[in-house]
């Protein structure tokens, strides 16, 4: 037979009002943020695979400014979110 036992502490009442004030501030704060995740970088094969295209369109996409891209050769990475 398992018996439990209850502790009780005592607790600063104006400790706790401070701790439930800042509790509520922070459920405010992320009420209202939003999340946004990173960029993906790829190869330019990989870009070309997720989207299902081309490499050159990919290429083409970079040429005219549609996609950033960084690096160059097999090095280069697109961002595509």
């Amino acid at each position: 037979m398992n018996v439990q036992t209850q502790q009780l502490i005592a607790v600063d009442a104006d400790a706790l009002e401070r701790l439930h004030d800042r509790l509520d501030s922070l459920e405010r704060m992320l009420s209202t943020s939003t999340v946004s995740p990173q960029p993906e970088w790829l190869s330019v094969t990989a870009a070309a695979n997720h989207l299902e295209c081309s490499e050159s369109t990919i290429r083409r996409k970079i040429a005219l400014g549609e996609f950033e891209a960084r690096g160059s050769g097999k090095s280069k990475r697109v961002r595509i979110s």
